[in-house]
């Protein structure tokens, strides 16, 4: 191995490492933070030396890797932390915002690492930032506290260090935090027995475990030829009956001419059909044993690979706790955080892809559901509020997570309201949706009870995406609410991606599959059994009643009659059967052809070019080498619900006017970004240098959005947001404000002036951007 070659190993290896040694760093500080300031016990004392042995290491570990500026961190952090296990200083609420900041830049700087390339994007360690971030730790591993203007510089650090996306963290109201055990739970994993464990990258034990997945056809086809075999040897006794049946009748008759030639014949085809049958009955013995051999050598490979992809969930909560710390600081309230289940062992893939839901819906709970302390005593709660995370497990490979908090929890009428202002819905609509379907409204896009856009939350996106990301991976979100009280989210998920039960069903003459988690029970029908309630079928069942519907018309193929289908069944000519399909709150029953069977299937995607197909979640092979869609059944409940039982055919329409907007900007710089930025969405757009100058360019055309900056010449954004307001002509005009201003007071005043959206340029994001154009647009 060339040098080169060693040294991306080599960094690689650090990155690795580096992330395991600072999410443990950060359990331990949110654990010590728990625990509180006072003199060291045996407790803390563990916690802290946990985090004090892993700067350590990682200071050595980045001058291995040459990368001074994680070094230039980990020196002053790591004298602290000795000043403070020797007992030489003791731990503040400052003390802990300091330690805070410093992991916060760490993790920042190690973003920023890339293992693959010996060009690196780190900042040199002389700089003045970094430097100064050094001077607040060594001040502090002296007992002193930061001078006022080195702490606005720290601010400054953690601006500009932060990932983005991430708010900050300015030393704001307290925050309760979980019990150690609940918050640090990662820190405990990541403190195994090293010894013990094997570092290796998981996309090799992923394609480890996709290799011996392969195997299951080869077990279906093995049962397969096992059961062919054994009808083979029955088929091959018949025979041989039947033929000693037919000369022992000729006996009967008496021997002479013909039919003693004939019986001799039949004996001898008889004794031929008794060698058959016993070579049948040998073979077929073999194949069965080779089937159990082979159904207990793949079953259990496959799950030992499993349980080597699984994670406990404490692994996707390590960084949670932190987050919730940062997001309460910032609106200044108080928040705990308890977690029950966290040992519970689950695919890595899985948690993956929970990551975003669950943040999703823990910033919603802080941001939306929690009040502040003032709004909370006023109404008889305890000024801390409460968000618990509950995992447990479920039937047939299935989990539950459930986020709860005590808040103000769901208004309905409020989300009708706020379903009516965009558009999803009308007066009529909303008067006749019951209960639940009225609350599941704030899972559609755009959809947001709040009256203007921050950087936290209002474009009415995080539910809509939870929603849609756990349908994907095969569950489904619903909600419980008690307006005053809280609100808790229940996740219904599979354990694993890999193989699951599945039933297989006809539809148009075609095999496909259902994963039997999703169906709650298969019904017969006879043909008096069905209703039709406003030109649709349904059926009775339980106590209601569910519409009723054709595969076969979902998936948009050809329906074959039953009565062609079952002509050779008279009490087939009756009956039909249906699969009654859970999703969430809703019900289907979906009619099929025919139920062939239970097997265990594997999926494979689509590949990238069909990574979202209706009503199809992926492709498997079957016993018998042929293909076979995996059917989605929340896409096929929607489907049914909605009517949408065909296949749709293109429309040709004339391409739609681009929406335009004005950009008022007065840096030539930014300008030039926003603007690129818009055009290349395909957004036409022009330009304003201050809000007078707006205010002229509107007289002459009216765009369909205004994007302004705050701090301007002649007019600031604030001023021309007043007067768009004020006139009759642009009183409606969305304005979106993108600025540096990012305290509560400026976003306030932003919201006074009448901005529908404010944007903070420190955590620039174009995505943001132009979703929220799109949706104000």
């Amino acid at each position: 191995m060339g040098e080169a070659a060693f040294l991306r190993k080599l960094r690689r290896a650090f990155a690795a490492e580096a992330e395991e040694r600072l999410s443990a760093m950060e359990s331990a500080l949110m654990a010590l933070e728990a625990i509180g300031p006072g003199p060291l016990n045996a407790e803390n004392a563990a916690w802290l030396e946990t985090f004090y042995r892993d700067v350590h290491s990682l200071k050595g570990a980045s001058r291995t890797v040459d990368a001074p500026a994680l070094e230039t961190v980990c020196q002053p952090l790591e004298s602290a932390l000795g000043e403070l296990k020797a007992g030489r200083i003791s731990p503040s609420p400052a003390f802990f915002d300091l330690l805070h900041k410093a992991l916060k830049v760490l993790r920042s700087l190690l973003s920023r690492f890339d293992p693959e390339s010996d060009d690196t994007t780190l900042p040199p360690p002389g700089d003045p930032m970094l430097r100064r971030l050094a001077a607040e730790l060594a001040a502090a591993a002296e007992g002193r506290e930061p001078p006022a203007a080195e702490a606005v510089v720290t601010e400054a650090v953690e601006h500009v260090a932060q990932p983005p996306g991430q708010p900050s963290a300015p030393s704001a109201a307290p925050v309760a935090l979980a019990a150690p055990s609940a918050v640090a739970a990662g820190a405990a994993w990541t403190g195994q027995d090293k010894s013990q464990m094997l570092r290796l990258p998981s996309d090799r034990l992923e394609r480890l475990l996709s290799d011996c997945e392969e195997f299951l056809p080869e077990k279906l086809a093995m049962s397969k030829l096992a059961d062919e075999a054994g009808f083979m040897q029955t088929t091959a006794l018949q025979l041989r009956k039947l033929l000693e049946r037919m000369a022992a009748t000729l006996d009967q008759r008496g021997r002479g001419g013909p039919d003693e030639q004939l019986a001799d014949r039949l004996a001898q085809a008889a004794e031929l059909a008794a060698e058959l049958n016993a070579e049948a009955k040998a073979h077929a013995a073999q194949l069965a044993a080779k089937r159990r051999d082979m159904t207990l050598k793949v079953d259990t490979l496959l799950d030992d690979l499993k349980q080597a992809l699984t994670l406990p969930f404490s692994r996707l909560l390590e960084r949670f706790p932190k987050m919730i710390r940062d997001l309460a600081h910032e609106l200044g309230k108080q928040v705990d955080l308890a977690i029950e289940g966290q040992d519970m062992e689950i695919d890595r893939r899985i948690l993956d892809q929970l990551h975003d839901p669950l943040l999703h819906l823990l910033r919603n709970a802080v941001d939306h559901g929690i009040e502040t302390p003032e709004e909370r005593r006023r109404v008889g709660k305890p000024e801390q509020g409460h968000i618990s995370v509950r995992v447990r497990p479920l039937e047939q490979d299935r989990m539950e997570v459930v986020v709860a908090d005590d808040g103000r929890g769901i208004d309905r009428d409020k989300v009708l309201e706020a379903a009516k202002d965009s558009g999803l819905l009308d007066a009529a609509q909303a008067v006749s949706l019951d209960q639940d379907a009225g609350l599941e409204l704030i899972f559609r896009s755009g959809m947001s009870t709040r009256r203007a856009v921050t950087d936290i939350s209002g474009r009415g996106l995080g539910l809509a995406i939870a929603h849609e990301r756990v349908e994907r991976l095969g569950g489904a979100l619903r909600l419980e609410t008690r307006p005053g009280q809280g609100v808790s989210f229940h996740m219904t998920m599979p354990l694993s991606f890999s193989s699951f039960p599945a039933l297989a069903v006809l539809a148009g003459g075609r095999t496909f599959l259902l994963a039997k988690s999703g169906v709650e029970r298969v019904l017969l029908l006879e043909k008096d059994e069905t209703l039709h309630i406003e030109g649709r079928e349904a059926v009775p069942y339980i106590d209601q009643t569910l519409p009723l519907v054709d595969l076969a018309a979902i998936l948009g193929l050809p329906m074959i009659e039953r009565t062609e289908r079952d002509d050779a069944s008279e009490a087939g000519s009756r009956n039909s059967q249906a699969l009654v399909l859970a999703a969430g709150q809703n019900r289907l029953a979906l009619r099929v052809e025919a139920l062939l069977g239970e097997q265990e299937v594997m999926v494979k995607s689509l590949g990238s070019q069909l990574r979202r197909v209706r009503n199809v979640a992926g492709i498997t092979l079957l016993g018998d080498g042929s293909l076979a869609a995996i059917l989605h059944t929340p896409d096929l409940v929607a489907s049914g619900l909605s009517g949408r039982i065909a296949v749709e055919r293109p429309v040709r329409t004339e391409p739609p006017k681009p929406k335009t907007v004005l950009v008022v900007e007065d840096s030539v710089t930014s300008r030039m970004l926003l603007k690129a930025v818009l055009e290349s969405s395909g957004y036409r757009v022009f330009t304003a240098v201050d809000g007078q100058e707006a205010l002229v360019r509107l007289r002459g055309e009216l765009p369909d959005v205004v994007v302004s900056d705050v701090q301007m010449p002649r007019m600031d954004g604030l001023e021309l947001t007043r007067r768009i307001r004020e006139d009759k002509v642009l009183a409606a005009l969305p304005v979106i404000l993108v600025t540096s201003l990012d305290s509560p007071a400026d976003r306030e005043r932003g919201v006074d002036a009448g901005a529908n959206a404010y944007i903070v340029k420190s955590s620039f994001d174009q995505g943001n951007l132009l979703e929220t154009v799109r949706r104000l647009a």
